[in-house]
């Protein structure tokens, strides 16, 4: 997945949900901002990056796949 934050002067966060209805789950994010590559443990339905101005990452996320009962719950 590819974000990309066009403002130059605001951060924005965004928060991605694994499946539609939630019934998947993240288990790993690898991220590359084009100077460096890190990979972050995550274990949930829900991720949440925050992008800082002018900004683009790519984000390699692992998942178990139909391990949730689909749910319109939302993450806040």
């Amino acid at each position: 997945m590819q974000l990309v934050n066009l403002n130059t002067t605001e951060s924005r966060d965004v928060i991605v949900q694994a499946g539609a209805m939630g019934e998947h789950n993240f288990t790993s994010a690898r991220v590359n901002t084009g100077q460096e590559t890190q990979t972050v443990p995550i274990n949930g339905v829900y991720l949440r990056v925050q992008l800082p101005p002018n900004t683009e990452i790519d984000l390699e996320l692992g998942m178990e796949r139909f391990v949730n009962a689909p749910s319109y719950k939302h993450p806040w």
